[in-house]
Protein backbone atom coordinates (compact mmCIF):
# COMPACT_ATOMS: atom_id res chain seq x y z
CA UNK A 1 0.00 0.00 0.00
CA UNK A 2 1.48 3.49 -1.02
CA UNK A 3 0.39 6.50 1.48
CA UNK A 4 2.19 9.98 1.33
CA UNK A 5 4.63 8.05 -0.57
CA UNK A 6 5.73 5.90 1.78
CA UNK A 7 5.50 2.36 1.15
CA UNK A 8 3.31 0.36 3.71
CA UNK A 9 3.59 -3.86 3.78
CA UNK A 10 2.10 -6.12 6.14
CA UNK A 11 3.31 -9.30 7.99
CA UNK A 12 1.79 -11.94 9.86
CA UNK A 13 3.43 -12.36 12.93
CA UNK A 14 3.31 -14.67 15.82
CA UNK A 15 0.76 -12.69 17.87
CA UNK A 16 -0.38 -10.48 15.08
CA UNK A 17 0.02 -8.38 12.14
CA UNK A 18 3.57 -6.24 11.93
CA UNK A 19 3.55 -3.10 9.34
CA UNK A 20 7.16 -2.31 7.47
CA UNK A 21 7.24 1.25 6.65
CA UNK A 22 9.59 2.23 3.52
CA UNK A 23 10.15 6.29 3.10
CA UNK A 24 10.12 8.45 -0.26
CA UNK A 25 14.04 8.22 0.04
CA UNK A 26 13.77 4.05 0.38
CA UNK A 27 14.80 3.23 3.86
CA UNK A 28 13.31 0.48 6.14
CA UNK A 29 11.66 1.27 8.97
CA UNK A 30 10.85 -1.39 10.84
CA UNK A 31 11.30 -0.35 14.67
CA UNK A 32 9.20 0.05 17.14
CA UNK A 33 7.88 -3.33 16.48
CA UNK A 34 3.45 -3.04 17.38
CA UNK A 35 1.52 -6.29 16.89
CA UNK A 36 -2.01 -5.95 15.89
CA UNK A 37 -5.12 -7.89 15.44
CA UNK A 38 -5.24 -7.64 11.38
CA UNK A 39 -3.48 -6.18 8.42
CA UNK A 40 -5.81 -2.86 8.55
CA UNK A 41 -5.24 -1.94 11.87
CA UNK A 42 -1.87 -2.71 11.60
CA UNK A 43 -2.18 -0.32 8.26
CA UNK A 44 -4.02 2.18 10.22
CA UNK A 45 -1.59 2.46 13.03
CA UNK A 46 1.15 3.14 10.38
CA UNK A 47 -0.71 5.89 8.60
CA UNK A 48 -0.75 7.35 11.88
CA UNK A 49 2.76 7.02 12.25
CA UNK A 50 3.44 8.60 8.98
CA UNK A 51 1.52 11.43 9.78
CA UNK A 52 3.63 12.23 12.90
CA UNK A 53 6.92 11.54 11.28
CA UNK A 54 6.04 14.03 8.40
CA UNK A 55 4.82 17.07 10.78
CA UNK A 56 7.61 16.06 13.32
CA UNK A 57 10.17 16.46 10.00
CA UNK A 58 8.17 19.66 8.98
CA UNK A 59 8.52 21.13 12.41
CA UNK A 60 12.42 20.43 12.34
CA UNK A 61 13.03 21.76 9.26
CA UNK A 62 11.64 25.38 10.07
CA UNK A 63 13.21 25.33 13.03
CA UNK A 64 16.50 25.21 11.36
CA UNK A 65 15.48 27.71 8.84
CA UNK A 66 14.23 30.32 11.39
CA UNK A 67 17.56 29.57 13.46
CA UNK A 68 19.41 29.98 10.10
CA UNK A 69 18.05 33.23 9.11
CA UNK A 70 17.88 34.50 12.54
CA UNK A 71 21.82 33.72 12.91
CA UNK A 72 21.91 35.51 9.49
CA UNK A 73 20.21 38.92 10.80
CA UNK A 74 22.29 38.79 13.76
CA UNK A 75 25.78 38.62 12.15
CA UNK A 76 24.84 41.05 10.01
CA UNK A 77 23.41 43.30 12.47
CA UNK A 78 25.07 42.71 15.78
CA UNK A 79 22.20 43.96 18.48
CA UNK A 80 22.46 47.50 20.01
CA UNK A 81 22.66 47.80 23.79
CA UNK A 82 19.74 49.00 25.31
CA UNK A 83 19.60 52.63 26.34
CA UNK A 84 18.61 52.52 30.01
CA UNK A 85 16.18 54.70 31.28
CA UNK A 86 17.27 58.50 32.50
CA UNK A 87 17.62 58.23 36.28
CA UNK A 88 14.91 61.21 38.23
Amino acid sequence: MNYKNWTITTHQANEGFLAVLIDPQGKKLDRPRVCLPSPESAEHYAQKFINWYVKLEERRLMAERSARATAGRTSEHPARPFKSAPVV
